[in-house]
């Protein structure tokens, strides 16, 4: 039997001056989960640069605080 292994890369995309989002990327391959995503901005210019072809699948916001849910 093989054991196969799912993996997952989580980049950490720096926002305004003291906090972060991140991007999860699935074992799909293809699709995409942001978490705190509270500059759109700054968050598709990065997707757009990085992931062109890549679907968001899910927005997680940890909380109702401008610094992480400004981008809804």
């Amino acid at each position: 039997m093989i054991a196969l292994k799912k993996y997952y890369r989580i980049i950490a995309l720096p926002l305004f001056e003291d906090n972060y989002s991140y991007i999860v990327q699935g074992t799909s391959k293809k699709s995409l989960v942001l978490v705190d995503p509270a500059n759109p901005t700054v968050v598709m210019t990065y997707l757009n640069s990085y992931f062109p072809h890549h679907i968001i699948s899910h927005v997680l916001y940890t909380h109702k605080h401008w610094d992480h849910a400004g981008g809804s």
